[in-house]
Parts: structure tokens; sequence; C-alpha cells
């Protein structure tokens, strides 16, 4: 892979036909600095076409230097002409395969890098998301790249990420690029046209672009969601807006499931979030959300908000508009948000004539000979009043024009009425009026439909057909598709066709069920769901299908089906450790195993599951909620039959490592190794947590012994390098470290960065740091010390890896000892005891080493912080590099 660096000059023909002569003297100016610098960097120039050159580089870094140092000599020295008109020359990167033939190059490559140099500004450098991907952190002294967002290049099919170089001596502002920029949306097409709403629709239109926040208000069954989508189309379709996002909230209790749902129609849509914080879980998902939300003028649809608790919802609310303000959020609801720059339209139910025309447009689409005589027209006149206008209930009307008359509908629907509210006085009369509608809805479908329609309530957050067919059987089809004709069943179809229920029409549904019945569909939907989750189905990893997978396994549990939900929470480890579901992953395993210890159902797999649990637990330094969760085993298997079982054998010797008591996990770690019923994969743990224990202890030979068979071992299994090898390799660096072996010790922290450069795997990443900063330090080089310490603290302290938030303390408290910033090490230090004391974390007397020597030269230190609160508020006060 080479680089590709393309120029030109900024409206050369216009200066050429204003400034001959002075443009020629320029020009010969211009070329020998572009082939000096270029020559300079290591380039080669292959090409040149009239004021443009094509030039190639061996490494993306090189090419960027040689960029920065043509625009600063430019810049320095601008060459000017008559009349304020001045050179500017654009520069444009990209890294790729090309052909050469002939000192030329030739390929796609080239194609582009031309298309991208297109795009830009005389003073600008632009660079392609792969170059960017490929220089990564290499950029030169006080360089940074910004991201422009995605656009759409000429006769590229698909758009990419452009990055613009930024540095203290360039030009910064530009206009924007010439380019068209993409647009994305979620929005699902109406399937219907919207009928009497044009003023409404015009008024939502021109206000939603200046409103930060705006609520369209009214009534349940107004026509809040058609209206706003119809908006919204129109308003994608337009320059306002890059990203246009539809959230129905109508299925939701819980504010703070918004955050999710979001994150996957991002992830639909391909629009990248920023990576996790190391260590982080769902709490970083909001942070992640905002940052993708903000890099767009965004229009985000939030429907149906009024079962939401206010006092949660506000905060998010606040949160998303505060954090990304090019984001727009229209909100239909039944109720105000009552938030500070909140604007509203009240949404009334639709005029009698408004209804008379939406009425007879649903009718001509199912009976086109339809015609409205006089007595027919005061009919549906008397009908929309006495559905108060509501389109919902008028198109539910409509639908069954086709096996009654209006006269019958007339006569149902008073029915109807009079029967719902005499039965539920404190309800109020639009709630009375829409149920009464979804009611005598149900009783006019067929008797198949009937039967099938409360099956659905099983399901939450959707559904697929498959699901649907395994719940209801050979009814699904095509009773699916005569709810939706209902408009009782919503259907998406982005990306695939999926199903939901409106909240309102779910509860009916579901009172419908006699409780056997419900059990009966609970049982069939908790089986499908676990049938998908051993034949390990891809659709199953999607966090859309969360809800639904919690649902089976709250069934499962209640119904003390526990072998069956073993199988499910087992296929869930993945989806936990690679989503960070660590909370939701604690409570799904603390529920299997109380739900065991009542049924008195122990054995091999609660034991296997506790041991996931207490690794969870521990992996999050929750020693006390651990080893609550530890004395519960006697339950579930006998001492002796653990004794034999390796995977609790590695979790007790991951309890006893965390709780200070090094030499029994030794000998823990050591019989899960030798067991002949070890895995391999357990085996290597096990060797791994041994490798861990003998660095605390400070035994770093056979620390280096462990390293070196392990790897070898691992390479032997595996195709290419994993997180397994890094880990290896830095902990053969520390090992090295420990014998003040420092050329070694770099060579091994380099192969596991690069490792780790393949993988982007970002709480690795951190200790490597934290491993090289302790380097940097045993080096003499103590500004870089501080500066990588530095780096890697916080991130460190989010994922709650404390063992290596100590290391980067004793290396920022030793590397602060200098005159400039002595001043700083005892606040490292208080920090380092109350982390002991707090938390607590459990060091060894060789771990302690540094950190005695630093107190007995500093002295006291004062009051250490006395809560876990006021410590991370300190932590995150700390100098940043």
């Amino acid at each position: 892979m080479q680089t590709f660096l393309f120029t030109d000059i900024e409206g050369s023909t216009r200066l050429w036909e204003s400034h001959p002569e002075e443009m020629r003297q320029a020009l010969q100016h211009h070329d020998a600095l572009l082939r000096t610098q270029v020559e300079a960097a290591g380039g080669q120039v292959f090409k040149t076409i009239g004021d443009a050159f094509c030039t190639v580089f061996p490494e993306p870094v090189a090419a960027l230097r040689a960029s920065l140092q043509i625009q600063r000599a430019l810049q320095s020295q601008p060459l000017t002409f008559a009349g304020d008109s001045e050179l500017r020359v654009r520069i444009a990167l990209h890294s790729g395969a090309a052909e050469a033939r002939d000192h030329d190059y030739f390929g796609p490559t080239l194609n582009r890098v031309a298309r991208l140099l297109a795009v830009g500004h005389g003073g600008q450098v632009l660079l392609s998301e792969t170059t960017t991907s490929v220089l990564g952190e290499a950029c030169p002294a006080d360089c940074t790249l910004r991201d422009l967002g995605q656009h759409t290049l000429k006769d590229i099919e698909h758009p990419e990420t452009i990055y613009q170089l930024c540095h203290p001596q360039l030009l910064s502002e530009f206009p924007p690029l010439r380019t068209e920029p993409s647009r994305r949306s979620s929005l699902p097409t109406p399937l219907t046209s919207l009928v009497g709403r044009e003023a409404e629709r015009a008024l939502l239109c021109e206000r939603v672009p200046q409103a930060r926040l705006l609520t369209l208000l009214g009534a349940g069954g107004t026509g809040k969601t058609h209206l706003a989508l119809e908006a919204a189309h129109q308003l994608a379709a337009t320059a306002h807006f890059l990203l246009v996002l539809f959230l129905g909230m109508e299925e939701e209790t819980d504010p703070l499931r918004l955050w999710p749902l979001l994150a996957s129609q991002l992830e639909r849509l391909g629009v990248a979030l920023p990576s996790p914080l190391p260590g982080s879980g769902p709490e970083d998902i909001p942070r992640r959300v905002v940052a993708a939300l903000g890099r767009y003028p965004t229009l985000l649809v939030l429907d149906n908000l009024e079962q939401l608790d206010n006092q949660t919802l506000h905060p998010i609310l606040r949160f998303l508009l505060e954090q990304a303000p090019s984001v727009r959020l229209l909100v239909t609801s039944r109720r105000r948000l009552s938030l500070r720059g909140e604007q509203v339209i009240t949404l009334s139910p639709l005029s009698t004539e408004a209804g008379v025309a939406l009425f007879l447009e649903r009718v001509r689409q199912l009976r086109p000979e339809f015609e409205a005589s006089d007595e027919t027209v005061a009919q549906i006149r008397t009908l929309c009043q006495r559905l108060d206008g509501l389109p919902l209930a008028l198109e539910m009307a409509a639908a069954r024009t086709g096996v009654l008359s209006l006269g019958q509908i007339l006569a149902r629907i008073e029915d109807r009425f009079d029967l719902l509210v005499n039965r539920s006085k404190d309800v109020p009369a639009r709630q009375l009026s829409l149920h009464a509608t979804i009611e005598w809805s149900y009783e006019l479908l067929s008797p198949e439909a009937q039967r099938f329609l409360p099956l659905l309530a099983v399901f939450r957050g959707g559904w697929c057909l498959e699901a649907a067919e395994a719940v209801g059987g050979e009814l699904a089809l095509d009773a699916s598709d005569e709810l939706q004709a209902a408009s009782l069943l919503v259907i998406e179809t982005t990306p695939e066709p999926r199903y939901r229920l409106l909240e309102a029409v779910r509860s009916f549904a579901r009172s419908q069920l006699a409780p056997e019945a419900w059990d009966e569909a609970r049982q069939r939907h908790a089986e499908w769901y676990l049938a998908q989750l051993r034949q390990d189905s891809p659709q199953m990893k999607s966090p859309r299908e969360r809800e639904n997978i919690l649902q089976a396994m709250a069934h499962l549990r209640q119904t003390q089906q526990l072998d069956s939900l073993a199988t499910m929470l087992l296929s869930q480890l993945g989806y936990w450790w690679v989503y960070a579901g660590f909370d939701e992953a604690r409570e799904q395993l603390g529920g299997y195993i109380d739900a065991c210890l009542a049924a008195g159902a122990g054995g091999e797999t609660p034991l296997s599951l506790l041991a996931h649990l207490l690794h969870l637990e521990l992996y999050q330094q929750r020693l006390e909620s651990a080893t609550t969760w530890l004395a519960k085993a006697d339950s579930l298997l006998s001492a002796s039959e653990r004794e034999n079982n390796p995977e609790w054998l590695l979790a007790l010797a991951h309890w006893h490592e965390k709780a200070g008591q090094l030499d029994e996990a030794l000998v823990l770690n050591g019989r899960c190794e030798s067991h002949p019923q070890t895995p391999a994969h357990i085996r290597e743990q096990a060797r791994i947590s041994q490798i861990w224990t003998y660095l605390r202890l400070g035994r770093a030979q056979e620390a280096l012994q462990q390293c070196q068979q392990t790897l070898t071992q691992h390479l032997q299994r595996t195709t290419a390098p994993d997180s397994q090898v890094a880990t290896l390799y830095y902990l053969q660096a520390i090992a090295h470290l420990q014998q003040e072996a420092l050329p070694a010790a770099r060579l091994l922290l380099d192969k596991s960065q690069a490792v780790l450069d393949t993988l982007r795997f970002t709480s690795v990443e951190n200790i490597v740091c934290s491993i090289e900063a302790t380097w940097l330090l045993a080096s003499g080089h103590y500004e870089a010390a501080w500066e990588r310490a530095t780096a890697c603290l916080l991130p460190l302290w989010q994922q709650r890896d404390f063992g290596r938030v100590l290391v980067c303390l004793d290396t920022l408290a030793a590397a602060s000892w200098l005159p400039d910033r002595k001043h700083l090490t005892p606040g490292y230090l208080r920090i380092l005891l109350a982390v002991e004391t707090l938390l607590p974390y459990h060091r060894t007397a060789f771990e302690r080493q540094g950190t005695q020597q630093l107190l007995e030269r500093v002295g006291p230190l004062g009051a250490l912080p006395a809560s876990r609160e006021e410590l991370d508020q300190l932590v995150h006060a700390l100098p940043k590099a």
C-alpha cells in the first residue's frame, strides 16, 4: 500500500488569464517548492499536469509531513498578485494499491485521490478515511485531523468520511466541501396518504428547523404519528437535515431505553458510534450516541412519549440537546414535556369536513365504486362526531364498510361507547373512545385473526414473521395481513419486515387471553427463542432482540425450567462481554442461581454459571458481592465435586487473587491447569492468571518461563495473533521490567502494540500504555512517562482496573518528583492510598515498594478522601496530558 499526494492551484485558469506574466514566475517558484518538499519527505513526483502535481510516498506520515511543509511555506511567503489575488494550493491524500507502469501509476486509488482533491479549497489538506486509518496516531507534532463528516465523491458509489489536516500555522476554516453530503433516514413509509392535515404539516415543516425541541401535542388517535412522519419525510428531502431518525416509544416504559434503541438504529444506518471508553458498560452508550448524532444536522422524531416518567426523561433530553447542538427533536405526546425551550403545536381532532374526507378516501381504497349520497354524507358526519374526529378510529370504521352498512357501524359504536364508559368511570373520555374502537375492531376480525391477535401480546420490542408463526402457528401469515389491514398491526420494512403492536392494542390483546392461554403463548415464545439461540442464529445477536430474549428468560425462570434457562444464559455470555452488558448479566445470572437454590437444583451447569458470575463481579472489583455468591456454592455442588471442576477452580483462584491471598491463588491455578479434565481455553486462562500472580509477587523469572510456554502453545492453535498474544507479550514486558532488562521490555511492548493495532482492543491498549509509562520512567524519560501515565489513568479508572490504576499513580508520583511538578506528587499519593483503603484493592509488599519509598521522601500527606464519591471526583480532576 502506498500513499498518493495530489495537488493543484485553486482558480489557476482565472489567474493565468488575469496575471499571465506574474503567474509564470509564481508557477516556477511553486513547482520548485513542491518538488523540494516532496523529495525531502521521501516522496516522488511521478507526473505533473499543468500546475497539478501527482506524487507518491511509501508511508502516509511522510506524505502528511510534506503536505504540512508545503502549506506552511506557501502561507509564510504567500505568492500574491495585483488586486489581492493569491496563489492557493489544495492537497489531497489517499492510500491504496496501484499499478506502476512506465514511471506512472494507474488504478482506482488514483481516481479516488483525484476526486478527493476536486472537493477541497485552496490552502486545505484533505485525507481519505483509508489514509487516516493507516496513519493512526502517527501525526506530526501539533497536527490534528478534523472529521468533516461523510461525503459522496463524484462517481464513487459509497460515501466516506473525509478528514482535514489542522495545524496552528495553517488556515483552519474553509467553505463547505464541494460535495453533496449523504443523507440517511430510518423513517418508515406511511402506507396511506395524509388527509385533512395540510396546514399542520406546513406549520411543522416551517417550525421544526428553527426549534430545538418541538412537541406535537394531541389526544390518542389524533394522527400525531402520521403527521410527524409526513412532515419528517418532507424535511428529509430538503437541505436542512442529513440524518433523519424515527423512534417509536409506544412499547417502552423506561426512558433509558432511548439510548440502546438509538444506538441500534444508527448501527442499521451505518452511522458509526465512537468507541466505548475502556472498561465502560451500557452507561457509556449515551455519550457515544450523542457524539454520533452531533456529527450531522439531525432530525430525531420521538413518537409517543406520554407514558414515560418525566423525572427520568427530562435529563435524557436535556443531555441530548445540550451536547448535540445540530440535533432537532420532534416529539409526539399526549402531554407537554415542560422542558425549557420546548415549543408546542397542539393537534386537535379533525374537523367534521376533514373527517368526512378521510373516511371517504379510505372507503374508496376498499370500494372504488362507492358513491356518497346526501344521506350517506350525513351518516358519515354523525360517525365523525361520535368518534371525536379521531383519524385512527375513522380509518378502522372505514375498514368495516365492506361487511357493515353505515347504519350498522353507527349502532355498534354507540353500544360500545356506552358499555365501556359504564365500566371505567375514571378513564378519560377520549381514551374510552379509542379503547371502544379497538374492542369493536377486534370483534369484527375473522375468527382466525381474533385467535391470533392476543397471542402477539407476548412479544416485546417487535418480532419477525417466523417468531409469530412459532407462537400462532399457521394463522400467522394471513392473520398478520388482516390485522395490518385493520390498522391493529404495524409493519416496519427497514431493513427487513418486522411487526409490532401499538401499546394500547397490545394491552387490549393481553386482556383477551385467559391465564392458561397466556402461559401457553409465553411457553411457545420462549421455546422459539431458545431454539434460535441453540442454532446460533445471527438475528439473535442484534440488540433489537434483547427484550424478547429477556422476556423468554423471565418465563423460563418463573416456570422453573432451569435447564433451558441455563442454555439461554450460556448463549448470552459472549454478548454480555462484547457489549459490556455486565449489569444485565449479573442480574440474569444471579436470578438463575437464586432460582436453582430455591429449587434445590445443583450440578455442574449451575456451578459453571456461578463461576461466570464470580468472574463478572471480580472483573468489576465487587469483592464483597463475589464473596456473598461464593458462599452459595455449597448448595450447588459438594466440596469434593467442586474441587474437581476446572471452571470453579479458576473462579476460586480469581477470588483469592482479588482478596490478596496470592499463594492460595497460585495453588488453585496450578490445580486447574494440571487437572486432566481442564479444556484448553480454561488451562490457558489458568496459566495467564498464574503469570499475573507471579508478577504481583515479583517472581519475574517464573512468570517469563510460564509466558513463553503459554505463548508457544497458543500460537500452535491460532492462525493469527489475537488479544491473548498481545496479553502474553505485555506480561513478558512487565517481567523484563522487573528484571531491569529495558531493551527486551521495549521490544515486547512494541510487539504487543502491533497486535493491538490490528484488533482495536481498547481495554488492553490502556494496560499496555500504563506499562509503557513504567518503562519510560525506568529509562529516565520522566516527562514522557508522566504524559503516558496521565493519558491512560482515567480510562483505566473507568474500566475499574484498579491494579493498573495504582501502577499509573506510582508512575505519576515518581515522574512528578521534578522541580516544576513536585507539588503534584502528594496528590497522586493521596489518591493511591485512598484506592487501597476505600475500594479496597490488595497490593503485595513487592507492588508497594515504589510507593513506600516515595512516601518516605514526601512526608505527611494530610487527610485522605473519605468516600468513593470524593475519590472519583479527585481522579477526574487530575491534570491532563
